[in-house]
């Protein structure tokens, strides 16, 4: 069963292209500055959700068997560009003070700072052949923006996101 060799070698058409991606941020309890397209239109790069399967050491007669345990996610990262008001980034920090407000140490209740992004990976007609979705996603980190008077590149940031679960179509 899976994929032999010979399979491969009729393999007609073309491959993904990393270039060729949307990432939507759907869901969130703020808005984030002009919804999906203009977040969408400032994402510059990102990768697919990672996930890995956890063990668990089964001690028998003297030796130890890994057995595989529950399904762990990793962070996710995006890096956004800077608009020109740096709405986007005012958007993401106010939904992080949401999570935890340091003035007042208040703390949210999850389900109301829960929010869902969607990744999808295109192919060279910009229809989607893979999506993945992110449950109960929210923002662990807001990155900084690097400045210089050494660059002409576009200002950016990472926004790392941590999330319970995802699912792909």
């Amino acid at each position: 069963m899976g994929i032999h060799v010979n399979d491969l070698k009729s393999v007609t058409g073309d491959f993904a292209r990393a270039y060729l991606f949307n990432a939507y941020i759907t869901s969130a309890p703020v808005n984030i500055s002009g919804g999906e397209t203009l977040a969408s239109y400032l994402v510059e790069s990102t990768s697919l959700p990672a996930a890995t399967l956890g063990d668990i050491d089964v001690p028998w007669q003297g030796q130890t068997y890994k057995i595989a345990s529950t399904t762990e996610y990793e962070d996710w990262t995006c890096t956004f560009k800077v608009d020109v008001m740096s709405e986007i980034r005012k958007s993401f920090e106010y939904w992080m003070k949401m999570i935890h407000d340091p003035s007042t140490n208040f703390h949210g209740i999850p389900n109301a700072y829960f929010g869902e992004v969607k990744i999808e990976l295109l192919n060279g007609q910009a229809i989607p052949i893979i999506t993945y979705t992110l449950h109960n996603a929210y923002p662990k980190s807001v990155g900084a923006i690097d400045l210089g008077q050494d660059t002409k590149e576009y200002a950016t940031f990472d926004v790392t996101f941590r999330y319970v679960w995802h699912e792909s179509v």
